[in-house]
């Protein structure tokens, strides 16, 4: 095996590994803004919850 040759093997090596961790890190990034937006709703429907029982409640007593 040539110098050349093992250069060239490298260069696509490395041209491949750039691309996926590219790939992996868009992902990586997506899904946690995905999972940061689902976590806000959910928050937000966990108040929803909360406050609708509470006013439930409340009107329940009189």
């Amino acid at each position: 095996m040539n110098l050349r040759l093992l250069i060239i093997l490298l260069v696509i090596l490395a041209t491949f590994l750039s691309v996926g961790g590219a790939f992996l890190w868009g992902v990586f990034t997506g899904v946690r803004a995905v999972l940061g937006v689902l976590f806000r709703m959910g928050l937000l429907l966990i108040l929803l919850v909360i406050v609708f029982a509470f006013f439930l409640a409340r009107s329940g007593n009189r």
